[in-house]
């Protein structure tokens, strides 16, 4: 289990890292320190964050929102998921149910990360935000969040 604590952390929201604003104290599983790790960001770079993952597979949703995003989801759990910038850096979307929570960088606009309505408790992670990660080699899962009630 990964536990957070520190100023500025959020249980179960965000895990905070080495951000200007807010330091966070992040104890790694041992599951989780056997995984690559991968840094990401936003566009402008103003969100950075950090994921350890196996990523095998990827996701393409055909909603409404992910089918005009393009986005490549990989979904990690809350100890696999590290944010190193600081809040308010971020905006957050929600639309039709307001179950799913889109978080969106308020400088150039690119959506690096979400919570997912059907699995709120995972970070669900845009992998084109990843550095090192070879996009042609893993495997695309097609998701119908379309027919979602």
């Amino acid at each position: 289990m990964c536990v957070r604590s520190g100023p500025g952390a959020i249980p179960g929201r965000f895990p905070l890292g080495r951000g200007r604003a807010r330091l966070g104290v992040r104890s790694f599983s041992v599951e989780a320190a056997r995984l690559p790790r991968y840094l990401g960001s936003c566009h402008c770079g103003k969100v950075r964050f950090a994921v350890d993952a196996e990523i095998d597979h990827v996701r393409v949703c055909d909603c409404s929102i992910c089918r005009r995003r393009g986005a490549l989801i990989h979904r990690v759990e809350e100890g696999q998921f590290e944010l190193l910038s600081p809040l308010d850096e971020l905006a957050t979307y929600r639309f039709n149910t307001r179950q799913a929570t889109d978080y969106f960088c308020t400088h150039c606009g690119i959506l690096p990360f979400r919570r997912p309505r059907t699995a709120p408790h995972l970070w669900a992670v845009n992998v084109r935000c990843l550095e090192g990660v070879d996009l042609d080699a893993i495997p695309v899962e097609h998701v119908s969040g379309s027919r979602l009630p």
